[in-house]
């Protein structure tokens, strides 16, 4: 009997690295997005502190808000998707 029988082989890295590394990304994926988050906060902070308004058009105010919420989503996850792969190659 030759010993690959009794093996078993294993696809891809180990779960723990998986683990390690998906919680890694979270991490970095959340401060980024609280960075974006706050910097766009802060952003609409100051705009209503100085008195500046978007304009009265419906579409390009909605436009404008729904890049304060989505880029700093969209950052997040670009930088949680990127240091995932990242931490996997450091094994």
């Amino acid at each position: 009997m030759s010993e690959t029988a009794n093996s078993t082989e294993q696809h891809g890295p180990p779960l723990m690295d998986v683990v390690i590394s998906v919680l890694g990304a979270l991490v970095v994926g959340g401060v980024i997005w609280a960075g974006g988050f706050g910097t766009f906060w802060g952003v609409d902070y100051l705009t209503e502190m100085f008195g500046i308004y978007p304009p009265d058009n419906l579409l390009l105010n909605g436009a404008i808000r729904a890049a304060f919420t989505g880029i700093p989503i969209l950052a997040g996850l670009g930088a949680a998707w990127f240091s995932y792969r990242f931490l996997l190659k450091l094994d």
